[in-house]
């Protein structure tokens, strides 16, 4: 008999639907905070921490490389072949099935026929089995091709069909056919005899590893969990249209069956996403577990430096005592706030032990920050500024990213808020090029991630031996040290930190530059990526601070003067060119590279300080112009 794995890929939990000839395996593991207890792609030889790109073709290269099967072939948590061939759905496209309360896996899959005899059976007269081609000008006026460049990304599917004809020219007018036409084969689902699985997988991988080589994977629109991140899976799925026509044209045998969704009872197929929380249960088996005593958990230490901040500084702390995670202290060094700062404050010290006061007047906040690890306990260091607010689940899912990896860092991503509304302007994500857990020497992107201290979590022995903090440090200089030093950092991607965007002081900036400065003063000692990276850095920080002071520069026109003389020096010092893969990397921020660099010509910018001096109407033009970038540290 016939040794069959169909893998069905689950990337959260849902209803487990597997038998003899299906296995369960859970794509992207190497970057999931799940655990879904089930095999994971991120086992033996893998391109798991690919997923956020590569969707379920992670777990089609896991069975190619890992599984010695007679048959393979692939399933999603919620699609399915039927191979019943009295199906009363025999001759539609797809249809839905129904999860009802008293859903049984076992049921539908007996109702579909999914079992060893009858794949067995059907791959003893077929050699590929797949879902019937739908034509999309039932729903749309598109081709594959245009639909294709609407949705996703033309130019990769441009670039996919170029490599084509100079690598497999025997499937490019295949290719060309099929997507200038309207009907495909979609969803990447199938099932083939091992050796016809093998020359797909050779095939499929080998095209998309020369397309990955030849795009930017550091566009904004790749990131994860966006509409166009799964831009391998996109192609895939016309890739696995593409070999099965071939095949066809090959005089191979292919069974074309239906389709089948499953659904929830109270929604259509169509209104529901591949990451369509409602799929799933309300709880994840990672958070199913029996809860861990928090004594096994370190305790960590949350510093917050503060100074007449009554207006934010009560949410603050109300979004750490909600915190699921209780094993924590809050060390509060104010600076002699002479608002109702420290009254608030008194008042959750009086009521929890854990909130601990003390009073640093007229020091900054990098000296602060020195006291508060000084007096730290805890085994980790979170800086947190006292505008900013935590999701009551961030210190929880920080730490169990730190167990999980013993990583001396944590990353997360974090939005940014209004400081009045606290409306969400933006998000910052991380480079989808960073996941498990690395270093500088495993990947220098880690230098992409901004530079504000707070959204992560520390190992206090990471800190402490360096002692990185400046007094007047603004979190750039003991950031750029620590980057460097940390053997393990591992990451976060969800949202569960707010920072709050407020402007910033003519001496909080005078701040910044020194500490830019002094960090690269540090990075010069480095190799010559680090100090590409860094390159990167200045210009995004020189517009970060436009950004964030666009207020005073319209008030004060010397101040103004001062500063785009000091961005000047700054950005030509120590100045050097950047490889071309590293200029890539600029897609990532949202910073216009290029109308910074015209700071770096005396010329306009004494052309630009004359008209500065005109009127405010033009000063406003002008940032708003350069600011517009938005949104980046």
């Amino acid at each position: 008999m016939s040794k069959i794995q169909i893998a069905v890929a689950y990337h959260k939990n849902s209803d487990l639907i597997a038998n003899e000839c299906l296995l369960p395996i859970h794509v992207g593991k190497a970057c999931s905070e799940y655990d879904l207890m089930m095999i994971g792609d991120d086992t033996a030889n893998n391109i798991s921490h690919k997923n956020f790109g590569y969707a379920e073709l992670t777990a089609i290269y896991w069975l190619w490389k890992n599984s010695n099967a007679d048959i393979k072939g692939l399933f999603h948590y919620r699609r399915f072949l039927d191979l019943n061939s009295n199906s009363l759905y025999k001759n539609s496209n797809f249809y839905e099935y129904t999860i009802e309360n008293d859903f049984s896996s076992q049921k539908f899959l007996d109702q579909l026929h999914i079992d060893t005899n009858r794949i067995q059976e059907l791959m003893s007269q077929y050699d590929i089995i797949t879902r019937k081609k739908e034509d999309i000008k039932d729903w749309s006026n598109h081709t594959i091709k245009s639909h294709y460049i609407e949705e996703h990304h033309g130019e990769h599917l441009e670039i996919t069909i170029g490599i084509i004809h100079r690598d497999y020219p025997e499937y490019y007018q295949t290719a060309v056919n099929l997507v200038s036409g309207s009907q495909s084969y979609f969803t990447n689902m199938i099932i083939m005899n091992s050796q016809t699985y093998d020359n797909y997988c050779n095939w499929l991988f080998d095209i998309l590893d020369k397309v990955e080589n030849k795009i930017n994977l550091y566009d904004k629109s790749l990131a994860p969990n966006t509409s166009k991140a799964r831009w391998a899976g996109f192609l895939g799925e016309r890739l696995t249209a593409i070999y099965i026509q071939k095949a066809i044209e090959s005089d191979k045998k292919v069974m074309e069956v239906p389709a089948v969704i499953l659904t929830p009872a109270n929604k259509k197929w169509y209104e529901c996403s591949t990451y369509d929380s409602a799929l799933y249960n309300n709880l994840n088996r990672l958070d199913n577990n029996e809860p861990k005593s928090e004594n096994t958990f370190p305790k960590i230490s949350i510093i917050l430096p503060t100074y007449n901040v009554d207006k934010f500084i009560d949410l603050c702390l109300q979004s750490i005592k909600n915190q699921t995670f209780s094993n924590y202290e809050v060390i509060i060094i104010d600076k002699g706030s002479t608002d109702k700062t420290q009254e608030i404050i008194d008042q959750y010290a009086k009521q929890d032990k854990r909130f601990i006061c003390l009073i640093n007047e007229n020091q900054n906040i990098g000296y602060s920050c020195k006291q508060g690890i000084e007096k730290a306990n805890g085994e980790y260091i979170c800086f947190m500024n006292s505008g900013d607010l935590m999701e009551k689940n961030f210190l929880e899912m920080m730490l169990k990213s730190s167990q999980k990896f013993n990583s001396d860092i944590v990353i997360s991503e974090y939005k940014c808020i209004d400081e009045s509304t606290l409306e969400h302007l933006y998000s910052l994500n991380l480079p989808h090029t960073l996941y498990g857990v690395i270093n500088i020497n495993d990947n220098p992107d880690i230098l992409l991630v901004c530079n504000n201290i707070r959204g992560k979590i520390y190992k206090k022995d990471l800190i402490q031996p360096n002692f990185l903090i400046k007094d007047d440090d603004e979190g750039i200089y003991f950031w750029w040290n620590l980057i460097l030093v940390a053997n393990r950092i591992s990451f976060d991607r969800n949202i569960r930190y707010s920072y709050r965007v407020s402007t910033i002081s003519s001496e909080c900036i005078g701040n910044i530059i020194k500490n830019a400065k002094l960090a690269q003063d540090h990075v010069l000692k480095q190799p010559i990526v680090v100090q590409e990276y860094f390159e990167l850095f200045k210009y995004v920080l020189i517009g970060h601070i436009l950004y964030r002071a666009k207020n005073l520069f319209l008030q004060d026109k010397f101040f103004t003067k001062k500063f785009l003389l000091d961005a000047q020096q700054f950005l030509n010092s120590n100045s050097i060119e950047i490889s071309p893969k590293i200029a890539q990397c600029k897609s990532f921020f949202y910073t216009d590279f290029d109308l910074l660099e015209t700071l770096k010509d005396e010329k306009y910018s004494k052309s630009l300080l004359r008209k500065l001096n005109l009127i405010k109407k033009d000063i406003y033009y002008y940032f708003i112009k350069i600011i517009t970038f938005g949104k980046m540290i």
